[in-house]
């Protein structure tokens, strides 16, 4: 095991010099890249030391060295692990001049410059850029960037970087060059440089001011045609930003490029964002309804980093959030304003439970704002993004969009073009709302999911709640933090009587409301207006008079899945859970058809884990047997029912798609209605349909499920992303094997080297709870021994499959004890950092 350095938040330093220039030339090959790198640096006034650190990695080979006009001999250069230190610099200003070769072809790490598909592609947030030269490699550090890109014109006639074009010529022996200006500064991270042969799709977005923008979306020759959605996607969030903040594009030629082989989802590098293919490549035969969705999402995530995240960007590291958190938010919104504002909040919800909830209450928890880390790459979680989003989106329930919108503008004149952390947003914002938000800033240090306990009394005042937080983070100096609480009260007469907003501020408040009415139902944190786990003891008739009467879509949302997941953990008779499941069934499939999308998230019970995680019942093989079992016996009562909607809703769009889906998990569960799924399979003619009675067919282990596989591997195997959805599905039944398993990792289209693809294998067995329940001392051992081997190949990516270590609470304790020897055992080979890291506090 590596000894592992832990950096602290505390210990930030400014450099002792900045960059205010870099000049990059790139001689491309794919096993010998050159790279000549010339700096310009001027001392930080504010610093008394004077050694210039630039970074750097056993994966580049230094071959010169120059400071001014001086040549430093390389046996001279002294260095800390991979980082050359260069002490005593005199001058206040500096020319530092360096060439060095790297080995994109053999980059498996797919971090720096890398060869994939035989495309040149630089991946370096947050710290690959000193694996291609030799650079003081941090966010705080912003400068001008030039980049000459040499290559040979056959096999790459397509040279891109960052800013803008000022120059393409062709060379001596088949050579052509490009060169590269960005006029504003930007932090190495945000470095991008793309060269292959691609072909591409064109369009121009208008400005305010009536100036274009010229668009390009870069891809394979023979992917260019499922670009055009992701086009549409970017003019869209162009647009809105313009709208809703007054964020205006601020560069002429905006580009997006499709890489297969990619460690994450996408890169914002400025006027250049790198993207996975799979966020980009979409048409109705490969992309479920979903896939569209969350392409634009991505689309609009990126671009909105343009301003949040590169225009202004983030200090140091620990304050990741402050760029992600934010635009995640950003992002959502985007979506709720073009879609459907209360489905995509559930979804958002529904997300932000199933993932970093649990990373919250387990031993990789951190606060949004993390106070150390021992390998950068590891807080790219949940937690930073999703929670950080949900942090973000407390600034606008308690200041309103107006509010919000103030205090961004304000924050972003305030530090355009420089590096800034957490603490100046909270400022800005309270700065430009003349808002006193002090001890807001707890959400930023304070670990966990707060839990909210509420109690309700009837007075002769009125109705008094009485709201008490509980926070789960360690330490001694725990702070209250604010906790908006937007609530509600249903009368007797089914209509909301009364709604509020109540801030919580302390440990524990009470406000008495002006109600006479005594039997109301009391509707909790509508819109879930803070991320938090609420304790307040519903009854039956409140969920199921907030699940009929409630305006708000996630309040009723949630009613029934609290009404589901309560009935299903109770102490009832079998008799009585099946007469309370059904029970609304009539009022439902009547109005099913009034908004099918929403009713279609309602008929979609809450999954096995969220019910473990909400009640009293820990057994996960017993709650997935008792949900299956109400769903066969609502699909057997209202059979005739569920039919009539499905057969109705087969023509149509998005939403009636969403409704006929969901209806038919419920047919699926019925012997005779195994034809229905195999029907709509074969009948299909988009991905959404064909995919969900695939999943269908799977996870109700149907007899043709193994003939439907068969068939939609051959159909769609030149297409990555769709075989990835092919994996990812076997490896999410709740009847995988080991068989099986061994039969995917050998599979002729298993490829170890592309991240997209180990996920789908790896990464959903990790989220299989329900199979990782049943045989434990099976599955995690074999999930262990691959993450090893995909350790040697991509650190970043073994690291990120390793989550599933750090959640074995679940389990029982000679199966939690058995795995975390086996993880022990491994802690004593040679594992990356990455890696080592994330298993060492999964002990």
């Amino acid at each position: 095991m590596p000894a592992l350095k832990e950096i602290f938040r505390k210990d930030y330093q400014a450099p002792d010099f900045w960059v205010t220039d870099v000049s990059l030339k790139f001689v491309l090959s794919p096993n010998a890249t050159l790279v000549t790198t010339e700096l310009k640096l001027s001392k930080n006034t504010e610093t008394t030391s004077r050694t210039l650190v630039l970074n750097g990695t056993e994966h580049s080979q230094l071959l010169s060295l120059r400071i001014n006009d001086t040549a430093v001999a390389l046996d001279d250069i002294q260095y800390v692990e991979h980082d050359i230190h260069l002490k005593d610099l005199q001058d206040d200003e500096l020319a530092v001049t360096l060439s060095n070769q790297l080995d994109p072809a053999n980059n498996s790490a797919l971090e720096g410059l890398y060869l994939s598909n035989k495309i040149f592609c630089s991946d370096c947030e947050p710290e690959g850029f000193r694996n291609i030269t030799y650079y003081p490699d941090r966010p705080d550090i912003m400068a001008k960037y030039t980049v000459i890109i040499i290559a040979d014109k056959a096999t790459c006639p397509i040279l891109l970087s960052n800013g803008n074009l000022v120059e393409a010529k062709d060379l001596d022996n088949g050579l052509h060059q490009a060169v590269w200006h960005d006029p504003f500064p930007k932090p190495s991270y945000l470095f991008a440089l793309v060269a292959g042969d691609l072909g591409y799709i064109e369009d121009k977005h208008i400005r305010p001011d009536g100036s274009p923008v010229q668009l390009r979306i870069y891809a394979a020759h023979n992917e260019v045609d499922k670009c055009h959605y992701a086009l549409g996607a970017l003019k869209r969030a162009m647009k809105w930003d313009e709208d809703r903040f007054d964020l205006v594009c601020d560069v002429d030629q905006y580009n997006i490029v499709a890489i297969h082989d990619f460690n994450g989802g996408a890169m914002e590098n400025k006027g250049l964002n790198i993207f996975n293919a799979k966020y980009v490549l979409a048409n109705s035969e490969i992309a479920t309804d979903a896939d569209f969705e969350t392409i634009e999402s991505i689309i609009g995530h990126e671009y909105f980093h343009n301003w949040t995240g590169n225009r202004v960007t983030c200090r140091d590291w620990f304050q990741l959030s402050l760029q992600e958190g934010l635009t995640v938010f950003r992002d959502q919104e985007f979506t709720s304003d073009l879609r459907h504002r209360g489905l995509k909040r559930i979804d958002d919800v529904k997300m932000l439970r199933a993932y970093q909830f649990p990373e919250d209450a387990g031993r990789l928890k951190h606060p949004i704002r993390p106070e150390s880390y021992v390998e950068m790459r590891n807080f790219y979680t949940t937690t930073v993004y999703e929670k950080g989003a949900e942090v973000v989106r407390l600034y606008q329930t308690l200041l309103g969009e107006e509010g919000f919108k103030k205090g961004l503008t304000h924050y972003l004149n305030k530090f355009d073009g420089t590096a800034a952390t957490c603490d100046d947003f909270l400022i800005s914002m309270a700065e430009a709302n003349h808002e006193d938000l002090s001890g807001f800033e707890h959400w930023y240090s304070q670990a966990g999911t707060p839990r909210v306990q509420v109690a309700k009394e009837i007075t002769e005042n009125g109705i008094k709640l009485t709201f008490k937080q509980l926070l789960c983070s360690e330490g001694s100096n725990l702070q209250p933090q604010w906790i908006p609480i937007r609530f509600a009260l249903i009368g007797s007469e089914d209509k909301i009587i009364y709604e509020d907003t109540f801030i919580l501020k302390s440990w524990e408040e009470s406000i008495t409301l002006p109600c006479k009415e005594t039997n109301v139902a009391l509707s909790l944190f509508r819109d879930f207006s803070a991320p938090v786990i609420v304790d307040y003891p519903y009854t039956e008739e409140e969920l199921m008079k907030i699940a009929f009467f409630e305006t708000d879509y996630f309040a009723r949302w949630e009613a029934a899945q609290r009404y589901i997941s309560e009935l299903i953990a109770s102490e009832q008779t079998w008799e009585e859970k099946q007469a309370k499941f059904i029970a609304p069934f009539n009022n439902l499939l009547q109005e099913c058809r009034q908004e099918p999308s929403f009713y279609a998230l309602f008929f979609t019970l809450p999954d096995p884990i969220s019910i473990q995680s909400t009640t009293a019942e820990k057994d996960l093989a017993k709650i997935w047997e008792q949900r299956g079992n109400l769903i066969q016996y609502a699909a057997k009562t209202y059979e005739a029912q569920w039919l009539e909607i499905y057969q109705s809703q087969m023509i149509g769009n998005a939403s009636a798609r969403d409704l006929k889906n969901s209806v038919l998990n419920y047919l699926a569960t019925l012997p005779n209605h195994e034809v229905t799924v195999a029907k709509q399979y074969e009948a299909a003619t988009n991905m959404t349909d064909r995919m969900a009675a695939l999943r269908a067919s799977v996870l109700n282990n149907h007899s043709t499920a193994k003939t439907l596989l068969t068939n939609f591997l051959e159909k769609y195997k030149a297409y990555p992303s769709v075989v990835d959805k092919w994996f990812a599905l076997q490896v999410s039944s709740p009847y995988i094997t080991l068989e099986v398993l061994n039969h995917l990792r050998h599979h002729g289209e298993f490829n170890s080297h592309n991240p997209n693809r180990v996920r789908s294998l790896l990464g959903a067995l990790g989220q299989n709870k329900v199979a990782l329940y049943q045989q434990p001392q099976l599955f995690y051992p074999w999930l262990l021994d691959n993450i090893m081997m995909i350790d040697k190949i991509n650190p970043q990516v073994a690291a990120r499959l390793a989550t599933p270590f750090s959640q074995l609470d679940f389990l029982k304790q000679s199966d939690q004890d058995a795995i975390r020897n086996l993880v022990k055992a491994q802690l004593a080979n040679q594992l990356s950092t990455n890696l080592a890291e994330q298993l060492s506090k999964s002990l």
